[in-house]
């Protein structure tokens, strides 16, 4: 029997620029594996707020995170923030599409932080860029979901949430 049980699977099929998946953390899980691929013409990054147990986007400046992109035609670039209104970067959308892979450590728990640690793939133009991101919701509150926001509208794609059983 496999530890992976999907949750959720939510689909793109026009353009938008928010993508918001609710009621998916739960008392069931402490880690969730979220999975995402998005086509966003001209490429996008996509930051992450959580959406807490009355339906709230927390845009408090709770957020920290860090992120080292590795390019495949010059140096590693790494980014770091704190305090912030999200997490910014989260998930990428290239033209040729992209794969994100995210790790969320107990969000539905009220007396502990939320934590995230993902990482991504894909082309931007006909270069290879590979993410690797962590972050953290300084907030002790149930969170149920979550929110991405694209700095360019994602015109297809999905996000899939699998609760993690650990035994």
């Amino acid at each position: 029997m496999s530890n992976l049980r999907l949750i959720n699977e939510t689909t793109v099929t026009s353009s938008v620029s928010t993508v918001s998946v609710t009621d998916i953390f739960s008392a069931d899980f402490d880690i969730y594996k979220i999975v995402g691929n998005f086509t966003c013409s001209g490429g996008s990054d996509a930051s992450l707020q959580f959406i807490n147990s009355s339906g709230s986007v927390i845009s408090a400046s709770s957020y920290d995170w860090a992120m080292l992109i590795m390019k495949g035609e010059t140096s590693f670039v790494e980014y770091k923030n704190t305090g912030q209104t999200n997490m910014t970067a989260l998930f990428h959308g290239t033209e040729q599409g992209s794969s994100n892979t995210i790790y969320a450590f107990n969000p539905f728990n009220s007396s502990a932080y939320s934590f995230v640690l993902g990482q991504t793939s894909g082309k931007s133009g006909s270069n290879l860029r590979t993410y690797k991101n962590i972050g953290v919701l300084k907030q002790t509150a149930s969170m149920t979901g979550f929110k991405l926001t694209f700095d360019v509208n994602a015109t297809s794609g999905s996000v899939r949430t699998y609760g993690l059983g650990v035994s």
